[in-house]
């Protein structure tokens, strides 16, 4: 059996569906929500949910992926979250028969909701719809994707297809962690990312969304002296090919990354320093509690040792006066 690392500790959190933009990943489900809203749009056809009666009308919870990721970081950094586990949601509920007058408003859909009695599956609602998104990627002009890429229908199907299971920030609060999000607005601002990156098309409506800076617009990139390049703030961009995968195969118009890696590694590293500088602290006060321990020890042998001493001198000083006693005593017997 592997040694415990001295000093490693873990963290975990525990979030609810994700409202992200992750175009490429498994259960991006924005994205799934919003592919299936586009082909409606292009068809012409309501916007109908695809799930139960139960999913509709239940109050559900969501996690944002901002909010994830910062309790990801304030679980690295902070030492109330070592070997600790934590629920990681918005705070608040919802319930799909709102959110979902959301999601049509921003595709321009007018008729939507919930059919009394239908059992719709995206599942088996886009199987045959692959021509479909090809020929709305051509017309807006959009990334060039497969449906397969952008579609997880399976996890939509179980995530709508079964009443949530809500869940408390209790915890995390009690631990110092008081992040938090409106899923309303969480919801609104990842459909919007999915446009803003031309993964769907935009609507007349929908407002501008800020681009981060790319490489390109902050500045030439400069090489390091320790073997790495350098970013436009010096950060270390790694040369193995196999460390820069990080870096997202999506790319927006004017073609600059999603993902910088330079960010995310800056970031990293940061938060590797601060995590190094905590465990040094807290060894050093491990060290200082265990000579305060040692300083403790010393002093009761020395106390113990005074008293032995002080026992002694007692004992000393009272001997003459026993000795005079005894002689001063007549003896009946003479």
């Amino acid at each position: 059996m592997a040694q415990k690392k001295k000093g490693l500790t873990w963290f975990i959190n525990r979030p609810r569906v994700i409202f992200g933009f992750s175009p490429y990943s498994q259960m991006n489900f924005i994205g799934t929500l919003c592919v299936y809203a586009a082909i409606c749009k292009h068809e012409g056809v309501p916007l109908r949910f695809p799930g139960t009666k139960a999913a509709w009308e239940c109050y559900s919870a969501a996690s944002d992926a901002n909010l994830i990721a910062e309790q990801h970081v304030w679980g690295a950094v902070d030492a109330r979250a070592r070997n600790e586990a934590f629920n990681v949601s918005n705070g608040d509920v919802f319930r799909w028969k709102h959110l979902w007058k959301v999601l049509a408003e921003k595709f321009g859909i007018e008729e939507h909701g919930f059919v009394e009695g239908s059992s719709l599956r995206l599942s088996e609602l886009m199987k045959d719809k692959g021509g479909v998104w090809d020929e709305i990627v051509k017309k807006n002009k959009l990334q060039a994707t497969k449906l397969e890429d952008v579609g997880d229908w399976w996890f939509a199907d179980i995530i709508l297809g079964m009443e949530a299971v809500l869940d408390n920030m209790n915890k995390a609060k009690e631990h110092g962690f008081l992040g938090f999000r409106d899923s309303k607005k969480s919801f609104i601002n990842w459909i919007e990312r999915t446009k803003a990156y031309k993964i769907q098309e935009t609507q007349p409506q929908d407002p501008p969304l800020a681009l981060p800076p790319s490489p390109q617009q902050q500045g030439p990139h400069r090489e390091g002296t320790s073997g790495q390049h350098r970013g436009p703030h010096g950060e270390g961009i790694p040369k193995n090919p196999h460390q820069r995968r990080i870096q997202s195969k999506i790319h927006h118009p004017e073609g600059e990354d999603l993902l910088h890696t330079t960010e995310i590694l800056d970031l990293a590293q940061g938060q590797g320093d601060r995590l190094e500088q905590l465990e040094h602290e807290a060894e050093q006060q491990k060290e200082d509690e265990r000579e305060l321990r040692r300083e403790m020890r010393r002093r009761r042998e020395l106390e113990e040792k005074l008293r032995k001493l002080e026992a002694d001198l007692r004992n000393k000083t009272n001997e003459p006066d026993r000795e005079e006693s005894s002689l001063g005593e007549e003896d009946p017997f003479t």
